[in-house]
């Protein structure tokens, strides 16, 4: 109200309250300007992350790994597939809240690194923690990835994680759990978080309600 009032005043005398509104449009719109560029340069930032995430990554497979993809008959490809829409998600989620490159990450659980070595080389500078309850795993991970591990347990409230943390990635767990457990896993990992951080985790979907509806083979969630 105030801008408009002094356009309307703008042939009168009172000529000072004009030349605040016309200060506070410049401003306004300089600070959209600005806003705009900031988003911008970290879109090409999320952008140059994605692209070098996906084809700078450590391809190294551990044998038990190359055993499941023997035994289930599916490619390499397809194996890199999974990393790399992780990666994509993860990309995807960061920039609708308009947030840097992150300087902590987190694979929970990492596996073998289907999707860490997509992290890793997406965000070279980050800081990777990686945490799973099979230790051979974490292993890898470390020695592949330069990332840092931390133990995990299946006493969920237990396991220590660490802190201020921009990106939780959490593939592949809550889908095995009950809702009790997956309740305490959010919370902690929540509490995990920085102050603008970002926490992704995969679900069934709803496409899985249809298979429940047609279906008396339920699966056991521990």
């Amino acid at each position: 109200m105030g801008l408009l009032w002094g356009r309307w005043t703008r042939n009168s005398s009172e000529a000072a309250p004009v030349v605040e509104a016309e200060k506070l449009e410049f401003a306004t719109a300089a600070k959209k300007v600005d806003n705009v560029e900031d988003k911008l340069a970290r879109y090409d930032a999320l952008v140059s992350a994605f692209r070098r995430g996906c084809t700078d990554f450590n391809p190294n497979i551990c044998s038990h790994e190359r055993n499941i993809i023997r035994g289930q008959s599916y490619t390499e490809a397809q194996y890199f597939y999974g990393g790399r829409s992780a990666l994509k998600a993860c990309i995807e989620a960061l920039f609708a809240c308009n947030n840097e490159l992150p300087k902590r990450v987190l694979d929970f659980p990492c596996g073998h690194g289907r999707g860490a070595r997509f992290l890793r080389a997406a965000f070279p500078d980050a800081a990777l923690h990686v945490s799973d309850i099979d230790e051979t795993g974490v292993r890898f991970c470390q020695e592949q990835f330069g990332a840092i591990g931390f133990p995990s347990q299946v006493d969920i409230e237990a396991i220590e994680f660490p802190s201020n943390i921009d990106l939780i990635w959490c593939g592949s767990l809550v889908t095995h759990l009950s809702e009790d457990r997956t309740r305490t896993l959010l919370r902690k990992l929540r509490n995990a978080l920085s102050d603008r951080g970002v926490l992704l985790f995969t679900t069934h979907g709803r496409a899985y309600l249809r298979y429940l509806s047609t279906t008396t083979q339920l699966m056991k969630l521990r």
